[in-house]
């Protein structure tokens, strides 16, 4: 079946080739062509912003190579295969460049490489690990949903590429809209999708039970799947990595022709059908007249100057009230933190005089549980709800944008329909 496919691609490069419209297009034709080649499949992992995927990677690797922090760290693609240690920075301008490991955060980090002004369009890295064997290519990618939007950009443009998805959840928000509108242009474009639960080590098993069994029942009913399953990880302690990664090589590498077939099928449709849709608008633009083209040229050069000028108010307004909505989100969290001080002082008061004639042995075996159970599932509690109402703000300040962004989309679209 591959030598087939290999057959259709080769086939549908000669054609597009007759034209200089679709070099894009025969560019990722002859991309499946050297994967195919290759047999290698594409893992990526993602998921919304801080839900730990670049710990994941990191413990899939057993090394920190990755940048991770408590805020939106990574900004490029970054692609894991197996070959002896190297790393390649690959720049939209086409330049390579060969760079220390060590040195890899300038170019994939947030905070080095901001909105990736560097202008770094992927980084390779190649390491000795036993997952990626058998031609595995892990991908990590930017978290979206942040006010990054370029980080969101960059993660959606990918899924299109993967063959297979690792989606990262995490225990300390529950699923939002961003992540299920992730989901649904996951399942389109790719041939596998494991979901992972992150951060398991932070509550209790009866807690994650509860989150699991709602977690099952949002994903079955937002992707229409039968049966959801779901790995309980922790990225950080490593807990239950060990089962979920040797079930998942397991899967890719005795399904791997068939993951590669499906794939690269979906993916050589799709290019064919954006070359059509590509020679149809050269059809269509050239029957227009002169005059015509310029008045639609006029109507899109006054669009785009209305969305720069909606952006740089939307900027404004988030310089103005950003420090404000995060002063008024500490000074929540600094009250929740003080209600729960307040509110454990005199519960362990109570507890102490209540057993003031123990022992020492005994009177540590009351307050044991305050402290082991009760007082760490409040401060989890609290936690959730800080990234919650930071998650809830972002979300808001992005959304706005995007909306603009696609209502000029949707516009461009009109304008050279009519």
């Amino acid at each position: 079946m591959l030598s087939s496919l290999r057959k259709l691609l080769c086939r549908s490069i000669d054609l597009l080739e007759s034209s200089s419209l679709c070099k894009a297009q025969i560019d990722d034709m002859e991309e499946l062509i050297v994967r195919m080649s290759k047999e290698e499949l594409i893992v990526a992992v993602i998921g919304q912003f801080k839900r730990g995927k670049s710990t994941f990677v990191n413990t899939i690797l057993d090394s920190n190579i990755l940048p991770v922090g408590i805020i939106p760290i990574t900004s490029v693609i970054t692609k894991i295969s197996y070959g002896s240690e190297l790393a390649k920075v690959k720049f939209t301008s086409g330049e390579e460049r060969i760079t220390p490991i060590s040195s890899l955060y300038k170019y994939i980090s947030e905070k080095e490489n901001k909105e990736n002004k560097k202008n770094v369009e992927s980084v390779d890295i190649f390491l000795e690990r036993e997952f990626l064997d058998k031609n595995i290519t892990i991908v990590d990618t930017p978290g979206v949903g942040s006010i990054n939007k370029n980080n969101t950009d960059v993660a959606y443009s990918y899924i299109s590429n993967s063959d297979a998805i690792i989606f990262m959840l995490s225990v300390d928000s529950p699923i939002n809209e961003i992540e299920i509108d992730l989901l649904k242009q996951a399942k389109k474009y790719s041939s596998k999708i494991f979901f992972a639960v992150n951060k398991i080590d932070t509550i209790s098993d009866e807690k994650l039970s509860e989150y699991l069994d709602y977690c099952k029942r949002v994903l079955s009913d937002a992707l229409g799947l039968n049966h959801v399953k779901i790995y309980s990880i922790s990225a950080t302690s490593k807990a239950g990595i060990d089962n979920m990664l040797y079930e998942v090589k397991q899967f890719l590498v005795k399904n791997k022709e068939s993951l590669l077939v499906e794939s690269i099928k979906d993916k050589l449709i799709r290019l064919i059908n954006d070359s059509i849709s590509q020679l149809n608008l050269f059809i269509n633009t050239s029957r227009l007249p002169l005059d015509c083209i310029i008045e639609k040229e006029s109507l899109l050069k006054e669009k785009f100057d209305s969305l720069n000028e909606r952006v740089e108010e939307s900027l404004l307004i988030l310089e103005k009230t950003s420090e404000k909505e995060l002063n008024k989100i500490t000074k929540s969290l600094i009250d929740d933190a003080d209600k729960i001080k307040a509110e454990f002082i005199r519960h362990i008061n109570e507890l102490y005089n209540n057993n003031v004639s123990l022992d020492t042995k005994l009177l540590v075996t009351k307050f044991s549980p305050v402290f082991s159970t009760e007082l760490i599932d409040r401060l989890h509690e609290l936690d959730a709800s800080g990234i919650a109402k930071l998650d809830s703000f972002y979300t808001g300040l992005t959304d706005n944008i995007i909306t603009q962004l696609s209502e000029v989309e949707l516009y461009t679209a009109k304008i050279f329909e009519e």
